[in-house]
């Protein structure tokens, strides 16, 4: 298989000739005027063309691949990160076996023809700048309002990856109904590529393995962003529950999500600093909350950016806002139902507390020692249906729980657990937002524990 790459003028493009599959060429592409200053074409492209397929020689079953790119700098973080996160990636596919995914991954010999580049970034940082790889989700929008909150001028790009047609389309009006509302435009990088590593593209059966590419080409884009604007920060946002184990089939146990846990992050900081010579920083502000307390959070101090929020895959359902049959789904309607909202305002056209929804809770599964990840979550979970209790909410859900669990102040105990913030903030901006939402959870802590006495 050979990955014919070329720089274009507001990026490159990559096609592909092989035996069995073959593929036109697909772009990379950014805003013209973003792209024809960036002083390190040659060196991000290196990265990106490696990145952005690294999946697709392992879906399509080849064991050689010549890029006509050069070497990428950081293939071994690339790499190291993908076998870390074959668990994850092969949880919801059966036909997918942990050690045959492995070997398969490390028989690929792969060629670079061309010449490996430095880097070499110019910025005269403005550290009143961030850059967001922005998703409308409610991470993302969470993080963006707050820092707007703090003082900070935010920058949010969208990553258009072309294989959810419909769910872009949703973004693009979104795109212009939040400049409209906030004056805070929203730039767009078109990532065609992502087309290669599509297992319905490809004629293939169903994967996961792309998604680890996708963590990096986030990053990765946001860099012409940063010389261009003088940003010498970019903020992830991934939640807290993340980095914990989970008990994956087949007995592994490895963190939730490899590439939003708290390890990767700092393999990418590490990446980024040496990449920039630390000229630009990576943070991750709402790395310390879960799900429970971001719904607060967002909902609580920034209503006006929640009719923005899109919450999950959006492709198939007839829905605007919610698919109505995921966990994201679930986990929103309940938290924001025990928080206190009214449900109906929220756009919710179902009720997610029925019993044939009783299979997107984890609550209604019990404990697990090993798995630190399910344990959070269904304290979350426990501590919202306690909340619709002691409210009257009655619920089919809510009622099946008051059988399982008798007094609603034995959790009282676990409300400091779900809404505390786990340390290890050090970027300045980090901090700012720790003591912000150190503040507004302490306030709501102690609503709840007054409302567990009544």
């Amino acid at each position: 298989m050979i990955l014919t790459v070329k720089q274009s003028q507001r990026g490159f493009s990559l096609s592909i000739q092989g035996n069995v599959w073959n593929a036109d060429k697909c772009s990379l592409y950014f805003p013209k005027h973003i792209w024809e200053p960036f002083s390190s074409k040659a060196a991000l492209i290196n990265e990106l063309a490696y990145v952005t397929t690294m999946a697709t020689p392992m879906i399509l079953q080849h064991n050689h691949v010549e890029y006509t790119s050069g070497e990428p700098q950081f293939i071994s973080l690339y790499n190291d990160c993908f076998e870390d996160a074959v668990p994850n990636l092969i949880e919801e596919i059966p036909d997918h076996d942990y050690s045959e995914i492995i070997d398969r991954f490390h028989s690929i010999n792969k060629i670079f023809h061309g010449k490996q580049s430095q880097f070499s970034i110019n910025i005269n940082p403005n550290n009143k700048r961030v850059l967001l790889p922005f998703s409308f989700g409610k991470d993302s929008l969470l993080t963006l309002a707050t820092l707007v909150h703090l003082g900070y001028e935010v920058i949010p790009i969208i990553i258009d990856e072309r294989v959810l047609p419909r769910g872009f389309a949703i973004k693009e009006k979104m795109i212009k109904k939040f400049f409209t509302e906030f004056k805070i435009k929203t730039y767009i990088v078109v990532n065609e590529i992502q087309l290669l590593s599509d297992y319905e593209v490809l004629k293939m059966p169903a994967t996961r393995l792309y998604q680890v590419q996708v963590y990096f080409i986030y990053i990765l884009v946001m860099l012409p962003f940063c010389e261009y604007f003088n940003a010498p920060t970019i903020a992830i946002n991934n939640e807290y529950a993340n980095s914990l184990d989970f008990y994956h089939r087949n007995g592994i146990v490895a963190p939730r999500c490899v590439m939003q846990s708290y390890n990767v992050t700092k393999k990418l900081k590490r990446m980024l600093k040496k990449m920039t010579k630390s000229k630009i920083q990576l943070i991750n502000p709402i790395r310390g909350l879960g799900d429970f307390a971001i719904h607060y959070l967002l909902y609580t101090n920034f209503f006006t950016f929640v009719k923005f929020r899109i919450s999950c895959h959006m492709e198939l359902t007839k829905y605007k806002s919610w698919c109505h049959d995921c966990v994201r789904c679930a986990h929103a309607y309940l938290y924001l139902s025990a928080i206190g909202y009214d449900i109906k305002e929220l756009q919710f056209k179902q009720d997610l507390l029925l019993p044939e929804y009783k299979h997107l809770y984890y609550v209604f599964s019990g404990f697990s020692n090993k798995d630190k990840y399910k344990n959070f979550v269904k304290t979350e979970e426990l501590i919202a249906f306690s909340l619709l209790r002691l409210r009257e909410k009655m619920h089919p859900l809510v009622k099946e729980y008051i059988k399982n669990y008798s007094k609603a102040n034995r959790i009282k105990g676990m409300i400091k657990r779900i809404l505390i913030i786990h340390r290890g903030y050090k970027h300045i901006i980090e901090k700012k937002t720790h003591f912000f939402y150190y503040k507004e959870l302490k306030k709501f802590e102690e609503q709840l524990n007054r409302l567990l006495i009544i």
